[in-house]
């Protein structure tokens, strides 16, 4: 049990894994339910919309037409002298009304007849003639669902309001030639403000087949209501008339226009509002529609997401495969055997290795520390390098002035690497002060360098080093050099230090051996210059014997002179670094045959006079295969530039790419070896092929310009002329 909570706990690569699926399902739901909520509210709104078109078409196209009766009213009661009159008294009139609603009919698409009932007489006039009130109900409009009695009251209503009668079967005739038998909705509107007749409009069913009918599919009733009652409706399905009449009251009463409604069980979708001719008109459409639609796009939603899910889950699965051999990989490396996707293992095995990495670093550190001390005791740097040297070495010179060099010896059996950890210690305590350590293996020996603002707190880490080794080691030797501002004199201090330490055997161990204690180094004597300007000669002879024979006038010349052992060195140690600088420019690297160390082992003038002999003989060596390269790359850019002196592209940058030389290397090399500039020596060959096509060709000077490297003729010619002092056509002419 334990050891499965254990696993439990470990982090396995496995549980970052489902951790993740899991989130990424949790992203996908949400993204689905999102979508599905997105795509619901967006049909929702659709739907609506949809119905809202329809009921508007509906009521803007009707109230137009009613807008139409309307005017006809308003526009018969301007008419006082055709609608106001007597038939039996003035039948005249009667022409002339029937010509004015012969016009109204013609004009109008919308109702099938129009009569006119003026209610102080018992006559009714339509367009064609005029009928006996009695004849009218009796025989001429009948009407299914209202009595004659009812008719004739709404003819003669004084009211004032419109009446409208419910779509109805109308029959009867009015003239020979015209029969009513359809189904028909009839207006009555009273001719105002007197209120002195009735028009009646009757419209056919064709007009309502056609604005309110829709298609079965569409599972939507339309309605046109009026005063309490259904006037028209088209309908695909059945419903309970009274109570769309309830629901739309309601909705009347709260000024709304579109909502939810049941009706007999069913939900629908209704749509109501009332015109301007207070007529109401509605439209009701099954929710049965919508969430078919809800349902079909559900298909697409479902495919979105597997669209998303799919590359999403091959890449989940394709990530854990990868990251968990990863894992596995690196728990191997780890040497790790159980648990190979254990997290744990690779963090402590990470542990490791940056602990590794940090002592590393520190190691690296070290080298760079001991690599600047020994460079900086055989003077190697210039002053300009020093301080970039000190820093990429970890130590900060920009405020230390003075300098001094330690030599250390034991004759005992002590432990140095402890000695030496313990020394620098003692050196780190001093915030002044900056110091490090080498081994000298030939010698035995441990060189310390410390750098430091002031002599005091550089003499107190003097003391606290002797005393460290004094206490730790059998028999401890301590050799210290003079105090040094010059950073460059680094070779001169070593060797100061060096002469103190061999006079231990003449002086007491107990105390630290001085340099200072010996009286100083005597005068160092110079070189006359002229022995100086022989050897650089013989070097650049290439003679060896010339060399040792100068090399031996040297030595003759300093056993002349009253020198000690310590000045000879530093005399030497100078002589040698000035060769160096003199012929840096053949990359002689010294140190294989001379460092500052030999320099110390060198007991009589033979030892000197070996190590001056071979260091020069590096020289030329060195030097000889310096100047055969530099012919050899001269040789080469020659061949390009023949070869390629055509292309018009052809530069010195070019030329420097294809030799693998920095420009300004190439110039100095090919000018060290030729005597002329690259680039003049492009120009000449160039100029010599133009004068060669210009003496035995026909070509155009434009194309000898092209031929040869120009695309400018004009420059071109600028340049032959400043060459050959005339220009291409004058050269030619005058080789003719």
């Amino acid at each position: 049990m334990n050891r499965t909570e254990g696993k439990w706990r470990n982090r396995n690569i496995f549980h970052y894994i489902v951790a993740v699926s899991t989130v990424l399902l949790l992203i996908f739901l949400s993204m689905g339910i999102y979508i599905y909520q997105y795509y619901y509210h967006t049909i929702y709104a659709d739907f609506l919309a949809a119905n809202e078109r329809t009921l508007d078409y509906i009521m803007t196209r009707h109230e137009s037409e009613m807008k139409i009766l309307k005017n006809i009213v308003i526009q018969m009661n301007v008419e006082t002298n055709i609608t106001r009159f007597r038939l039996e008294e003035t039948p005249e009139k009667s022409l002339k009304l029937r010509d004015r609603l012969n016009q109204y009919w013609i004009a109008s698409e919308f109702f099938e007849f129009i009569f006119y009932c003026y209610h102080r007489d018992h006559y009714v006039f339509n367009q064609n003639t005029s009928l006996e009130i009695d004849s009218f109900l009796n025989k001429g409009l009948v009407l299914e669902e209202n009595s004659r009695g009812m008719f004739k009251e709404f003819l003669y209503d004084e009211s004032g309001e419109m009446l409208a009668l419910p779509e109805q079967e109308v029959c009867g005739y009015l003239q020979a030639g015209y029969l009513v038998s359809e189904q028909s909705t009839i207006y009555m509107l009273p001719v105002l403000p007197d209120n002195i007749g009735t028009a009646v409009f009757v419209v056919n069913q064709k007009f309502y087949n056609e604005l309110l009918g829709s298609e079965a599919k569409e599972r939507r009733n339309n309605y046109i209501l009026y005063d309490g009652q259904i006037i028209v409706s088209r309908e695909n399905f059945d419903t309970e008339a009274d109570e769309l009449l309830r629901q739309t009251a309601v909705m009347e009463a709260v000024q709304q226009k579109q909502g939810k409604v049941t009706i007999g069980g069913e939900h629908y979708l209704l749509t109501a509002e009332r015109g301007v001719s207070g007529l109401t008109y509605c439209t009701l459409q099954t929710m049965d529609v919508f969430r078919e639609k809800i349902l079909s796009e559900q298909w697409g939603i479902l495919f979105l997401l597997l669209v998303c899910s799919v590359p999403a889950a091959i890449a989940v699965v394709s990530a854990s495969r990868a990251v968990s051999t990863r894992v596995k990989r690196l728990n191997m490396l780890l040497n790790q055997k159980e648990d190979s996707y254990n997290y744990d293992s690779i963090e402590s095995g990470i542990q490791m290795l940056t602990k590794s990495s940090q002592e590393s670093t520190r190691e690296n550190l070290n080298h760079r520390k001991s690599g600047f001390i020994r460079s900086f005791v055989q003077s190697d740097y210039r002053k300009d390098e020093i301080y970039r040297a000190a820093r990429d070495s970890g130590f900060l010179l920009e405020n230390i002035s003075l300098f001094l060099v330690v030599l250390m010896g034991d004759r005992g059996d002590g432990n140095e690497g402890r000695i030496h950890t313990l020394m620098l210690q003692e050196i780190e305590k001093e915030n002044t002060v900056e110091g490090w350590q080498v081994g000298l293996i030939n010698s035995g020996q441990s060189l310390y360098v410390l750098f430091g603002r002031e002599r005091k707190s550089m003499e107190e880490v003097l003391q606290r080093l002797f005393t460290c080794g004094q206490e730790h080691c059998e028999e401890f030797i301590m050799a210290v050099s003079e105090y040094h501002e010059d950073f460059e004199e680094g070779a001169k201090a070593y060797l100061e230090a060096d002469a103190a330490y061999d006079n231990r055997f003449l002086e007491d161990n107990s105390m630290m051996l001085r340099f200072s204690s010996l009286g100083g180094p005597g005068t160092v004597e110079m070189l006359p210059d002229v022995y100086l300007y022989n050897l650089k000669k013989a070097i650049r002879s290439g003679s060896m014997p010339e060399v040792q024979r100068t090399v031996g006038d040297i030595c003759n010349r300093v056993k002349q002179g009253n020198q000690t052992l310590l000045t000879f060195r530093i005399m030497y140690n100078d002589l040698l670094h000035l060769l160096l600088e003199e012929f840096k420019d053949v990359g002689t690297d010294l140190k294989d045959v001379y460092n500052v160390f030999m320099l110390s082992q060198c007991l009589n003038i033979h030892d000197f006079s070996d190590i001056l002999c071979e260091a020069c003989r590096m020289l030329m060596d060195n030097r000889r295969a310096t100047e055969k390269e530099r012919d050899n790359m001269a040789a080469r850019a020659v061949s390009y530039m023949q070869e390629n002196f055509g292309n018009p592209e052809l530069n010195m940058g070019m030329l420097a790419e294809y030799l693998g030389i920095s420009p300004v290397t190439l110039a100095v090399e090919f000018r060290n070896s030729e005597n002329i500039s690259p680039s003049d020596y492009l120009v000449a060959i160039r100029m010599e092929k133009a004068k060669e096509l210009l003496e035995n060709t026909k070509l155009l000077v434009k194309e000898v310009s092209q031929a040869v490297g120009y695309e400018d003729d004009h420059v071109f010619m600028r340049r032959f002329k400043k060459y050959v002092g005339k220009t291409p056509k004058e050269y030619r002419m005058g080789r003719m």
